[in-house]
Order: C-alpha cells, then sequence, then structure tokens
C-alpha cells in the first residue's frame, strides 16, 4: 500500500504538468500570432510608403489614383490581422487608418473629398496656408507612418 501514494503522486504531476505546459505553449502561439501580425502590418505599409515615395507604381504615376487603388489593399491588411491584436490596439490602428481616408484638410480648401488633398502637387502646397508639408504625397505618408506609430 505504501507504494501506491509515490506512483499517484507521479501520475497527478505528470497530468498537472502536461496542462501547465499546454497552456504556456498556448500563450506563447498566441504572442508569435501577435508579433506577426504588427510585423505584417508594419511590412505591408512601410512597402506602400516607399511606393509613394519613390513612386513606384509603374509609369502611370497619378498620386491620387494610385493612393485611391491601394486603399482597399491597406483595409485588406488591416483587416486580416487586427483581428489578433488587443482590441483597444485595432481600435487605435483603425483611427488612425481613418484619419489616413479622411484627414484633416486646411479650412477653406475646396474639395468635395478630404481625401483628394493627397493629389495636390508641391506648387499648389506652397498656396495652402498652414499646410506643413510639401505636397499630398508627404502628407498622405505621414498620415501612414501615424498607423505604425500606434503599433509600436
Amino acid at each position: 500500500m505504501n507504494y501506491l501514494i509515490p506512483i499517484v503522486t507521479a501520475i497527478i504531476g505528470a497530468v498537472a504538468g502536461y496542462f501547465l505546459s499546454l497552456n504556456k505553449d498556448i500563450i506563447i502561439m498566441k504572442r508569435q500570432e501577435v508579433a506577426k501580425a504588427k510585423d505584417n502590418i508594419i511590412i505591408g505599409i512601410n512597402e506602400f510608403i516607399i511606393s509613394i515615395r519613390y513612386n513606384d507604381f509603374g509609369n502611370n504615376y497619378i498620386p491620387l489614383k494610385n493612393l485611391i487603388d491601394y486603399l482597399p489593399i491597406i483595409e485588406k491588411l488591416l483587416n486580416a490581422n487586427i483581428i489578433y491584436l488587443k482590441n483597444s490596439v485595432s481600435v487605435d490602428i483603425m483611427g488612425a487608418y481613418e484619419n489616413y481616408h479622411y484627414p484633416n484638410i486646411p479650412d477653406g480648401f475646396p474639395i468635395d473629398h478630404p481625401f483628394k488633398i493627397y493629389g495636390i502637387d508641391e506648387k499648389t502646397s506652397k498656396n495652402i496656408p498652414n499646410f506643413p508639408y510639401s505636397d499630398g504625397k508627404d502628407f498622405a505618408i505621414k498620415n501612414l507612418q501615424k498607423i505604425i506609430d500606434v503599433i509600436n
């Protein structure tokens, strides 16, 4: 009978150890998913910023058209990855994206949709009072960078 106590204790310890290690593995996997989701967003947004900065859209570079064409790609990138992040981080990321999609425009700037401010050239931007960016592309890049800043 004295030999049963060590055997039962060993079995209970093995089962408890198994479940504890399984829980730890799940936590590690979840952390890896979060890190991968953040990396995917950062890499995707950075690639888009590089494309904007260096006019890497092929021969037909029309700033506003290319930015509009990329909206669904950015939305898909964000929606595919924010599900792995904390709710508060996801809300902040989507808030920064909304700021990109609907940027704050200077008072009196005559456009029918705020996103169109990204299409202005350097000459036009100089004529806009209190517009701190060299052109619309620069403004778009700054707002895209805010999405990355939320993650970091």
